[in-house]
């Protein structure tokens, strides 16, 4: 038998039988995609909008969109009606993934700001920047929810499955005629609201809520 077929063939097999060789084997393919795409996101950013600039959003999405079905991963999106907001406004996740450096750089070139939902001082942090901003420029605040990654992608136990990632997009959070003292309300606000949502939406499945 050839031997590029054997190694075909013992891949088929330790995908359907084994959870760890699944969860090294989608990890490796992630992180080499994710790099892949990074070195052609980078330069393209770079060169075609001159650094950092929303508008580089364009090229990482239509990069990286194919991404989800090759991992067996698909979106539930909640709320887009309220990115029909009038004029400018700036979205606020708390998205977060183990991407490597040359990654991180992509997004951060689509004006990503970094919210890590893990270390609370940071995430505070991360809101309050955003929230001087968006006083300064008196423009609203839209905070868009990722859920937890932990009903398919658990690195601990080995384990990395199909799995739906659920995604809400809040309210639209004014900052008109809000001043600079109004900073620490506003970025707590925006944490606690997005804390509650991710919490609710991270519930597993059978999630059951008992009330007497």
């Amino acid at each position: 038998m050839d031997p590029l077929w054997m190694i075909a063939f013992l891949v088929s097999v330790l995908l359907w039988s084994s959870k760890t060789f699944v969860f090294y084997f989608k990890t490796c393919l992630y992180f080499v995609l994710m790099m892949c795409l990074a070195v052609i996101v980078i330069p393209v950013c770079i060169l075609k909008n001159r650094g950092r600039n929303v508008e580089n959003m364009r090229v990482i999405r239509f990069l990286v969109r194919h991404v989800k079905f090759i991992l067996g991963l698909r979106y539930e999106v909640k709320g887009l009606e309220n990115l029909q907001v009038d004029g400018p406004y700036v979205i606020v996740s708390n998205h977060q993934s183990s991407l490597d450096v040359l990654v991180g750089l992509a997004c951060w070139l689509g004006g990503t700001v970094f919210i890590n939902r893990k270390r609370t001082d940071d995430a505070k942090s991360a809101m309050a920047e955003a929230a001087r901003t968006m006083l300064k420029d008196q423009v609203p605040i839209v905070p868009v929810v990722f859920s937890s990654y932990s009903s398919f992608y658990l690195p601990k136990e080995k384990l990395f499955k199909c799995g739906t990632v659920k995604l809400t997009i809040l309210p639209a959070i004014g900052t008109k005629g809000m001043t600079s003292d109004g900073v620490s309300e506003l970025s707590q606000k925006c944490y606690e609201l997005m804390h509650s949502v991710f919490t609710e939406i991270s519930k597993p499945a059978n999630h059951k809520v008992h009330s007497d």
